[in-house]
């Protein structure tokens, strides 16, 4: 899922087109999950992260899998949370409050 600048929300299925899409949408924050079909979400994270206008998009990994070794994974392929499945609506609010205040201030 991505979630846009006019907070206009765009979803995928799979990773292939999670990266076109992220292309031309220019999304402020991504939810992705890390299992999908095709390429991965370590790999769509890792691709994301090379584009210079995605460099500074919150990647938000989730999984219904979570372990210590897939947290570290998703940090080293540029994810910024890392949430497992089914995830609390408030650590999700709690992500998303602080960074809209990060970008209130630039």
């Amino acid at each position: 899922m991505f979630l846009g600048p006019d907070r206009d929300v765009r979803i995928v299925h799979d990773g292939a087109e999670a990266i076109r899409l992220a292309e031309q949408f220019q999304p402020h924050v991504a939810l992705i999950d890390l299992r999908m079909p095709g390429l991965g979400g370590f790999d769509v994270a890792r691709k994301l992260r090379t584009r210079p206008s995605l460099r500074d998009a919150l990647l938000i990994a989730l999984s219904g899998f979570t372990s210590e070794e897939d947290a570290a994974q998703a940090r080293e392929a540029g994810f910024d949370h890392c949430l497992m499945k089914p995830s609390g609506f408030e650590r999700l609010d709690e992500i998303l409050d602080s960074f809209a205040s990060s970008l209130a201030r630039r």
